[in-house]
């Protein structure tokens, strides 16, 4: 009950953060590095969803973190690929016995995986993805925690574009309200359609 409340404790403070509004590929760097440093999972990863394909976007607890970025994983190959296909968690307890794994995106000591499917009513966006170079490191415990942090980063996730979306048009409202005052700052016509020619 005490490990449980603790969990809850430390899920809060990561909901807290995602709360804020910030660019997707800061949200999951933030979020990567929450993962592995407030529940100490040994390697975290984050894949998004491009296409057909899952591409690793950020990872926290590797030492060649960055050698892995833009990987990339057909949906449906891999731990965390059927995860994302499924639209369900997929854990298992030892990788090299499964023959759904594949090296695309783990570290050669990886023995056991957890992928969770960060899925919204409307879309898939990615999978949230922990590794261990232990057999069995992960239980239905660490399932429930991720596929509740996934959640809410999925939620994050909408947040985000909603945020990017209302960006782009308020910058270009900005740009017709340019326009619109330059138009009508000049009474020559042809003056008038040099500048909306160039606006455009």
């Amino acid at each position: 009950l005490e490990r449980r409340n603790e969990e809850l404790q430390r899920i809060n403070q990561v909901s807290r953060m995602l709360t804020e509004l910030m660019r997707p590929e800061q949200l999951v760097r933030l979020v990567s590095y929450l993962v592995h440093l407030t529940f100490g999972y040994p390697s975290v990863s984050i894949l998004l969803r491009e296409g057909d394909d899952l591409v690793v976007r950020a990872v926290a607890g590797l030492a060649d973190e960055e050698s892995r970025m833009g990987r990339r994983l057909r949906i449906g190959q891999g731990i965390a690929g059927y995860a994302a296909q499924q639209q369900e968690p997929l854990c298992v307890a030892n990788v090299r016995a499964d023959p759904r794994f594949v090296q695309t995106i783990s570290s050669d000591d990886t023995r056991s995986q957890l992928a969770v499917p960060i899925v919204t009513a409307r879309e898939v966006f990615g999978v949230l993805n922990v590794e261990s170079g232990a057999i069995g490191a992960f239980g239905p415990s660490d399932i429930r925690l991720l596929d509740t942090l996934a959640g809410q980063l999925g939620v994050a996730f909408e947040n985000a574009q909603l945020f990017e979306t209302e960006q782009r048009r308020a910058r270009q409202l900005g740009q017709v309200n340019s326009l619109s005052l330059a138009v009508t700052a000049q009474l020559d016509i042809s003056a008038n359609l040099r500048v909306a020619a160039a606006a455009v």
